[in-house]
């Protein structure tokens, strides 16, 4: 039977097919890696499936996929004691299985593929590869299965629902539980890959409706909600018609369809597991849509709480982009938002010339208990990017992809648009620059915002174009921009024109600070550069062993500076003279630094990892010696950091705010503020102090009283992940998430009892 089904790797190069050559040996292959399952009957390259096995008996890795040459399904061979569990599926957008976990004993699998390996290796005629082929089956003959360090470990059983309490008011809502197996391996920072064997872990899926809970399916649960997603992004598009549809897709013996009529009204069908048919009808386009997005949602959160090696899994990540489009798509079309604001009158006085101002709040009242703020208008703009979006005075700048756009900051309306097609924007001081792809330049005014220079630098390769603010006073305004692979380009801001290039010998990746005149640069190589903002002449250069890679911290008249070359020496921390660049100490770090250095007045942090472990150090900015270690609460974790009186306050993307006491370490106070698992993170996390009150971006925005961490508010009716935060000298806020969207918050008017 085997021998009658097989194709082994058709369509193959000949070099691929003599590699596996006449063996007889195939159908047993073939039997243990096939089973009775359905599907293509092709096998893995012989030499890949044997170096899958040798790693997995040398405990390298704990999971091995093997994809296949003549079709779209792929092998997963997963260890479990001195078994392997061999799973067959398809890959394609909606995953297939033809078996999932199949024990087999490991041993026997080895013997068979050597056996195989040998075979094939004896029946070709090219002498090299029947060297490499009996070789490797020698190896996999007499390899030794190391002990299986995971065997105990157990999947996590998860539940969820879109509903708490799906109750007979409720037309539409899904519940689940499941299986989720816990991470083995650990992540690999570098590494991201499409891993359909981790989606397909088994569970139960329910559909609730007017109150009756009906069994959806009942195995693998995620090949369902990913068709659930599909129906979504299909009747998105059918509604977006204006025209009738029917659609129904399957998922395995599951289907998923609805009927949209001219009335723009659905009815959603199920086709169960069981082959009971389920009809929910007369629902709204969003009424249908979100339970499910909500569902797929919940899952994704749940299978990264479990394995947060999944975060960086393709089909994951995917499905979740996917996901927060379709939920953008929704709330676009609900006109939730838009360009309009809820005080009318307030809006046609500020546009009066002779208007007067909102009075001016130089400090909030923070010792007297919570603060909060009032919506004064919200509008939506296409191509909205957190990092070139700028608050200038009394206007806020957005710089997109096709315009260029001044928004009033009392208002939100447009006071100037220009039509653009540029692709970076940076704000320097009162000047906008742009930059195109070819490596044009345009200076404008915010003004008006018109152009009033143009010039030209090489495109930016290797890295992403980054810029800053130098020079003033004495010396001539200039805005210094990567270019190139190796170099940047101080450019006059009255002008347009370059002022002076500095090339890099062998760095690429730069990062840059200044003081004074003193330009300071590290770019991935193993000197520190210092540059003369007025001629771009190299006054000093420090090198060392190792990478200088981070950004450096000046204070006073010192530049920190951290060597961060992963797996090389011990990482250490260099303090050197501004000026002269001399070196006034160095102090090795307990691990690789995970991010900058971080000066104050009197001390120095770096936060380190070691043996899995993160922390942070601090030393003495005068002399290096050790104050004190701590656990990190998120600086190593790409937090923000700011520092406050004695306090180093850090904003976490874990959703964790946390203030250190900086004379030995302790915590002084700590909030969670959102849950990473199922809150987005926002793009920018830099804290905002304004008035005695420190603004943080979270999961929303938070006003804390920095002093003793006391949570004064949150911005209630804000739901925008604040992916932008700036807080004006009234202490008006202003938040941007990058779906689109932009507000304004002024502080509500309160009543104190004056004792």
């Amino acid at each position: 039977m085997a021998n009658t089904l097989l194709r082994v790797v058709p369509k193959t190069p000949p070099k691929a097919m003599s590699t596996l050559g006449q063996s007889t040996h195939i159908p047993k292959l073939a039997s243990m890696l096939l089973g009775h399952a359905r599907g293509p009957q092709e096998l893995p390259e012989l030499t890949d499936l044997a170096s899958g096995l040798m790693n997995l008996a040398k405990g390298l890795r704990h999971k091995v996929i093997v994809p296949l040459a003549g079709s779209t399904s792929e092998f997963a061979f997963l260890r479990r004691g001195s078994e392997i569990l061999i799973s067959h599926y398809d890959t394609s957008s909606v995953a297939e299985v033809y078996s999932l976990d199949r024990p087999v004993p490991f041993r026997d699998l080895l013997d068979a593929c050597a056996d195989t390996l040998r075979e094939s290796a004896l029946g070709t005629n090219h002498p090299t590869e029947r060297k490499v082929g009996q070789r490797l089956a020698h190896r996999l003959k007499h390899i030794d299965i190391v002990r299986d360090v995971y065997l105990n470990r157990v999947p996590s059983q998860r539940t969820g629902a879109t509903v708490n309490d799906p109750s007979e008011h409720f037309p539409l809502a899904f519940s689940f539980e499941a299986m989720i197996p816990a991470g083995a391996e650990p992540l690999r920072e570098a590494s991201s890959r499409a891993d359909v064997h981790a989606t397909l872990f088994t569970g139960k899926l329910w559909v609730h409706s007017q109150g009756r809970r009906y069994l959806l399916t009942e195995g693998p649960i995620m090949p369902t909600v990913q068709r659930a997603v599909d129906i979504v992004r299909a009747l998105l598009d059918a509604s977006e018609t204006q025209r009738p549809s029917n659609i129904r897709l399957r998922s395995g013996s599951i289907s998923i369809g609805f009927r949209l009529s001219h009335e723009q009204k659905v009815a959603l069908t199920f086709m169960t597991q069981e082959g009971q048919t389920i009809t929910i009808p007369n629902l709204d386009v969003s009424g249908a849509a979100l339970p499910f997005l909500r569902l797929a949602s919940i899952i994704i959160r749940a299978v990264i709480g479990v394995d947060r090696n999944q975060s960086r899994n393709l089909r994951i990540s995917s499905l979740r982009d996917q996901v927060r489009r379709l939920r953008k798509t929704v709330r676009t079309r609900e006109k939730v938002k838009g360009f309009t604001n809820p005080q009318p009158d307030r809006l046609r006085m500020g546009m009066h010339p002779d208007s007067e101002r909102p009075p001016t709040v130089t400090a909030l009242p923070v010792s007297r208990g919570s603060v909060r703020f009032q919506k004064r208008w919200t509008t939506e703009i296409e191509g909205l990017d957190a990092g070139s979006t700028f608050l200038c005075g009394d206007r806020l700048i957005i710089a997109t992809p096709r315009y260029t756009i001044a928004l009033e900051r009392d208002t939100g309306e447009v006071i100037w648009a220009k039509p653009t097609s540029f692709t970076t924007a940076m704000m320097t001081g009162q000047t906008l620059v742009r930059l195109g792809l070819n490596g044009e330049v345009e200076l404008c005014e915010v003004e008006h915002g018109d152009v009033y220079a143009r010039g030209y630098i090489a495109p930016r390769v290797g890295g992403p174009a980054q810029g800053m603010l130098a020079g003033g006073g004495s010396l001539p305004p200039v805005a210094i921009l990567t270019e190139g692979q190796n170099r940047i380009c101080a450019i006059d801001l009255r002008t347009g024109e370059p002022r002076w290039r500095f090339t890099s010998p062998s760095g690429t990746m730069f990062q840059m600070t200044r003081s004074g005149r003193v330009l300071v640069v590290v770019c991935g190589d193993s000197a520190v550069h210092a540059l003369d903002i007025g001629s771009g002449e190299v006054v000093w250069r420090f090198s060392q062993h190792g990478r200088f890679c981070l950004k450096p911290h000046i204070v006073g008249d010192t530049a920190y500076a951290v060597t961060s070359e992963p797996g090389g020496e011990p990482a250490l921390l260099y303090a050197l003279d501004l000026f002269s660049g001399q070196m006034k100490w160095q102090e090795p770090l307990a691990g690789s630094p995970t991010a900058p250095p971080y000066a104050t007045s009197t001390a120095v942090t770096v936060p380190f990892l070691m043996n899995e472990t993160r922390g942070i150090v601090s030393f003495d900015k005068e002399n290096g010696q050790e104050h004190w270690q701590a656990v990190d609460p998120g600086f190593g974790h790409g937090g923000s950091v700011m520092h406050i009186d004695n306090h180093l306050v850090i904003n976490s993307p874990t959703g964790t705010l946390s203030a250190l006491d900086m004379s030995n370490g302790q915590p002084k106070w700590q909030h969670r503020l959102s849950d990473p698992t199922s809150d987005d993170i926002p793009r920018q996390l830099d804290p905002v102090l304004r008035g005695g009150a420190l603004f943080v971006p979270s999961a929303s925005v938070y006003t804390v009283r920095p002093s003793d961490g006391y949570l004064m508010g949150e911005l209630e009716e804000c739901d925008l992940v604040p992916d932008f935060l700036r807080v004006d000298e009234r202490s008006w806020l202003y938040v941007a998430e990058e779906s689109g969207y932009i507000a304004a918050f002024a502080p509500a008017p309160a009543l104190y009892v004056v004792r």
